[in-house]
């Protein structure tokens, strides 16, 4: 995956200069030991470059990456099962997590009153 440059959006997309992609949203947070700026979630768009960012919102770099990717389909709450099928296979491949690297979670739709049904794609950073 490229390396994505991404802002905060913290009430409206269209405050935010050279979006990439207006309807998809990309969560993004750090599994593991963080620092205080690091933690959270993060509710991004991409952008194609930084220019001015709009009062209330920071610009976040995710670097070049690889990743382990499972979509997930269904009710909000299941998610956790979705995640756990994608941590055995990456331990069944050998691959390694990185938990002190940007994982994102990426879908076409942003929030809707009706959550109970989502569709996201979940990138796990590997080695």
């Amino acid at each position: 995956m490229k390396s994505p440059k991404l802002l905060l959006c913290s009430s409206t997309v269209g405050e935010i200069q050279e979006v990439i992609h207006p309807a998809k949203l990309v969560g993004a947070f750090i599994v593991g030991d963080y620092s205080e700026e690091e933690d959270g979630y993060w509710v991004c768009v991409e952008v194609s470059e930084v220019k001015e960012i709009p009062e209330g919102m920071v610009s976040l770099v995710v670097p070049k990456q690889k990743y382990a990717v499972i979509t997930h389909k269904g009710p909000n709450h299941q998610i956790r099962s979705t995640y756990e099928q994608l941590h055995r296979w990456i331990n069944d491949h050998q691959f390694e997590r990185i938990h002190r690297a940007w994982h994102l979670e990426i879908s076409d739709e942003w929030g809707h009153d009706r959550i109970s049904d989502i569709e996201v794609d979940l990138y796990d950073t590997i080695k």
